[in-house]
């Protein structure tokens, strides 16, 4: 029973989110031209969308984690696997490749991400393991 209840919380807050994420995406930023000065409004948004980035690869790390285990990480002695719900995605890849266990894959997701942001793995793991 506890299964189907679980099930059912999922489906109630993935349909709300499905919903509701675009409606909020333009009310907060309409709102916040209204309520704010542009270089307030700036710095509101860019901690908004930091902050929904953060939640959304907190619940990626989560909800694809068993596909990124298979695919990501080699089965090493010493392998952290995705699922964690305080760590993200970034942090996971990290710590995987601070102990050389990611696939080709993995390597190639890390290589996508320090791309667009220098040693941007690597600066993740780091800051979960001194949070």
């Amino acid at each position: 029973m506890k299964l189907v209840i679980n099930i059912l919380l999922f489906v109630i807050a993935a349909a709300l989110i499905a919903i509701l994420f675009p409606v909020s995406l333009v009310f907060s930023t309409i709102k916040g031209i209204v309520l704010r000065t542009p270089r307030d409004w700036y710095r509101a948004m860019t901690v908004y969308y930091y902050d929904m980035a953060l939640a959304l690869d907190k619940f990626g790390n989560v909800f694809i984690g068993p596909l990124f285990n298979t695919i990501m990480i080699k089965r090493t002695p010493k392998y952290l696997l995705f699922g964690n719900p305080e760590e993200t995605i970034s942090s996971c890849l990290g710590r995987n490749m601070m102990d050389n266990n990611l696939t080709a894959v993995g390597k190639a997701l890390c290589w996508v991400l320090d791309t667009l942001d220098k040693d941007h793995c690597v600066k993740a793991a780091h800051a979960f393991l001194t949070k």
